[in-house]
């Protein structure tokens, strides 16, 4: 599917849900007051503390596109229930 997925950090609400945009956009969201510290998470990672009039870019990277790998020895829902622990018990 040719699109651009940008969720919420940390949704404790069932009225925040991810965006899901056409690959061909681009969003821009500008910092327009700070009310107090705002920082910017990519992917989980870095965190970026971010200033009024900052803008943050989403698009698709041109460069390449990612390629995922599947490993032959490990079932992907298999580790989902691992990580996870469905079905355990405490």
């Amino acid at each position: 599917m040719d699109s651009l997925l940008a969720p919420p950090q940390g949704p404790h609400s069932l009225t925040l849900r991810p965006m899901v945009i056409s690959d061909t956009s681009t969003v821009r969201i500008r910092l327009s007051e700070r009310p107090g510290p705002v920082l910017l998470t990519l992917d989980g990672q870095d965190a970026f503390d971010m200033k009024e009039g900052d803008i943050v870019v989403l698009r698709k990277y041109k460069k390449h596109d990612l390629k995922i790998i599947s490993s032959p020895t490990r079932d992907y829902f298999g580790l989902l229930r691992e990580k996870l622990k469905f079905g355990a018990r405490d």
